[in-house]
């Protein structure tokens, strides 16, 4: 079995995703280097139409997936088809104004649409003892030369890279750190209601078991299990599903 970086993503974006290809409208928005649609095209054979303002983004994720569709434009722009269904994976964590953002899904999303979200949990274990002293040392470096040179190349001979994004050797910086209960209200006031929720990721995301998990995918099976079994605030990542709250339940 082969486990790619993003597979606890993966996996909740499968089990959420209706595979009827001829009929469904299915966006990556702000879809980084293309990698969660790639292999949900790989897999499925399913095109996913990726929406990114960055043209550096669509440029990369077309080199990695040459057969997707993509439009450089904002969510609510003209040129984009009403969706069946918007991926918004490891996006809203990096926006200052994320209810104005999900106001706009809102809008583009068909009446009997669904918005499927993958965040981080900003108080527990991933983002407390990976990203948040990442961040700090970010600062510190970042009018070193030196020091930067150092980090990357550390994070090179690691392969800690990010795969799914363009800042693979930095990272790009989290504005938002989420609680469940933020992220309701803030889905509540854009007109969602959660349909369902999930931990999707326990520990195998920390550095130490992302750096194994490709080669010995029982760690990432392990951590899957655990990850259903403990309480939502102990998770590090948890993926949702919300629906539009004028639809009928």
């Amino acid at each position: 079995m082969k486990i790619s970086p993003i597979q606890d993503r993966l996996d909740f974006i499968e089990r959420n995703l209706d595979k009827n290809k001829e009929k469904n409208i299915i966006i990556d928005l702000w879809c980084g280097t293309g990698l969660l649609s790639k292999e949900i095209y790989d897999k499925f054979k399913i095109s996913v139409m990726w929406i990114d303002l960055d043209e550096s983004n669509i440029l990369l994720a077309l080199k990695n997936n040459p057969s997707g569709q993509y439009i450089m434009a904002d969510i609510n722009d003209t040129s984009i088809p009403f969706a069946d269904t918007i991926i918004c994976s490891e996006v809203l964590e990096h926006l200052e104004k994320t209810e104005i953002i999900l106001e706009k899904i809102h809008k583009q999303l068909k009446e009997e649409g669904k918005l499927l979200i993958t965040i981080p949990n900003g108080y527990w274990p991933w983002e407390l003892f990976e990203n948040q002293p990442l961040e700090i040392i970010r600062d510190f470096i970042a009018e070193k030369p030196f020091y930067q040179k150092l980090f990357f190349w550390l994070r090179k001979i690691l392969h800690a890279q990010a795969k799914d994004s363009l800042n693979s050797w930095i990272g790009s910086r989290h504005l938002q750190r989420f609680t469940l209960k933020i992220i309701e209200e803030n889905l509540n006031n854009a007109g969602f209601y959660i349909s369902s929720r999930e931990n999707i990721s326990f520990l195998a995301n920390l550095l130490m078991f992302r750096l194994l998990k490709e080669k010995f995918p029982i760690i990432h099976t392990v951590d899957q299990f655990f990850s259903k079994k403990i309480p939502f605030f102990f998770a590090s990542g948890w993926g949702i599903v919300a629906k539009k709250r004028n639809v009928t339940r």
